[in-house]
């Protein structure tokens, strides 16, 4: 490849009529979309999901709303833990000061 800089290749496109330049925009997008290594589009990426889902490699155990923490409680109000949480500084400012309101 010639010694080129980015900045001329710019100042060359400026120069192509509209249609050129859009002409060298999709090709270069389309470009873009295939990874030069392994040639994977995003159609054959979807079409190899759908195989793979067609032979029921995705029929696991659901993961939906399970979670690592052995002690979740599902019942847990989590609007009410994350107040506590946020106005957990007051109270240890109040235990610092010795709850003194005067």
């Amino acid at each position: 490849m010639a010694d080129i800089t980015f900045d001329e290749i710019v100042r060359l496109a400026d120069q192509l009529t509209p249609e050129e330049q859009t002409a060298l925009a999709q090709h270069l997008l389309a470009k873009s979309e295939t990874s030069e290594i392994t040639g994977l589009t995003r159609e054959k990426a979807l079409a190899e999901f759908e195989r793979r889902k067609a032979l029921g490699l995705f029929d696991g155990e659901s993961l939906y709303g399970k979670f690592a923490h052995p002690d979740y409680d599902p019942d847990y109000d989590l609007i009410t833990g994350l107040h506590e949480i946020a106005t957990e500084w007051e109270q240890e400012l109040d235990e610092f000061y010795g709850n003194d309101k005067n």
